[in-house]
């Protein structure tokens, strides 16, 4: 099997916008860990890193009973369930492996307290991946835990079958009344013999602070698992060059980021022995009124055994780039492409706060003159 490919449908209950990722915390979510008598749910697949404002300690982390599980998925599938104090963001990256491994499908989410002051001191969630075809219960999750009251944010890695899926997020008060939730349909299509494979375009505003390895490639803690499970895991598609990159799950950047962003091509057959700088990749940001606001051309260069690699990083505070919504379009050209091969993702330059401020004052004053 050479690869998936994914598609993405946004269900926005929520204020979603779409995606996710990775953590440490595999070996505790695993049903040997939990205290007997305690009902629960394995966690599948592993979570590979969670954050909360700076980072969330192990001993903040409990499981809760499916029954309270299964009471916040009825609420949240139900009915749409809006909330003016929680965002949550979703989005599932893609990355086509080699060598017989499955797809890496990086799902990463935020989860933002919008209401006034600070949030609760706990937070409870509970997150689920339904195959729909079957339905059925791929993974599912439920946790409390102590937050900075303002942003969690977690990466899961996930690894689909082909099929069609719909990944769930609610918060609720930890007795089953739901918050706020979030949903986003994922299509894992057939694997499909391809002369250039392509990732999608990874977006993120900083890396990630990591020891070791600066090549591509980082080994998990694994215990009890299958050597190609052991294979999967050394391989780090989300590094690039030496930036581990922290993917944003949501859309939204300030004018102050610095936008980092790559893509990964996997050439096959006869084309795996071409040098990876036989291909361009050239990163355009563009917005409705400015078909050009800022772009970078770059070459692919060797990335470790995780396909070639495209990465470049871009100011979002050039002049003639005011904020809006704009499109990060990266055009690759090479052998065994047609003319051109291109990805695409959304991105929305926020106003500074002092300006998001004052026009939330213009607007109330508007509402009070009427």
């Amino acid at each position: 099997m050479r690869s998936m490919r994914i598609s993405i449908a946004t269900t926005a209950f929520c204020m979603l916008t779409g995606y996710a990722q990775q953590s440490p915390y595999a070996q505790s979510a695993t049903p040997n860990s939990v205290p007997a008598g305690n009902p629960t749910l394995a966690i599948q697949p592993a979570v590979l890193a969670v954050a909360s404002g700076d980072t969330v300690s192990e001993a903040n982390r409990e499981m809760i009973s499916k029954d309270l599980m299964d009471k916040v998925r009825r609420a949240a599938t139900e009915q749409s369930v809006n909330s003016p104090e929680f965002r949550i963001s979703q989005h599932a990256d893609y990355f086509p492996m080699r060598y017989g491994l499955e797809p890496v499908l990086p799902m990463s989410s935020i989860i933002e307290w919008t209401g006034p002051g600070r949030g609760p001191e706990r937070l409870s969630v509970v997150e689920s991946v339904d195959d729909l075809s079957l339905s059925t219960s791929v993974m599912e999750r439920a946790i409390q835990m102590s937050w900075d009251g303002h942003r969690l944010a977690w990466e899961r890695d996930g690894r689909l079958h082909p099929g069609r899926y719909l990944w769930r997020i609610a918060v609720h008060d930890g007795n089953g009344r739901v918050f706020a939730s979030a949903a986003q349909k994922i299509a894992v299509e057939a694997p499909q013999k391809a002369l250039i494979e392509v990732s999608s375009v990874i977006m993120g505003k900083s890396c990630e602070e990591q020891v070791g390895s600066v090549n591509g490639l980082r080994r998990r803690t694994t215990v009890d698992r299958e050597d190609d499970e052991i294979l999967h895991s050394q391989i780090d598609p989300m590094r690039a060059v030496d930036c581990r990159i922290k993917p944003e799950a949501s859309d939204r950047f300030a004018p102050s980021d610095r936008l980092h962003a790559f893509v990964r091509i996997y050439p096959n057959g006869k084309l795996e022995k071409r040098g990876a700088s036989s291909w361009t990749a050239k990163f355009i940001l563009r917005s409705k009124d400015n078909p050009i606001a800022t772009e970078k051309e770059t070459a692919f260069r060797v990335d470790s055994a995780s396909g070639y690699l495209a990465y470049v990083e871009m100011s979002l505070d050039t002049p003639g780039m005011p904020p809006g919504q704009y499109a990060l379009d990266v055009v690759m050209r090479g052998p065994g492409i047609r003319k051109e091969l291109k990805e695409s993702r959304s991105i929305s330059i926020q106003p500074p706060v002092a300006a998001q401020e004052k026009n939330a004052a213009a607007e109330i004053r508007k509402h009070v003159d009427e």
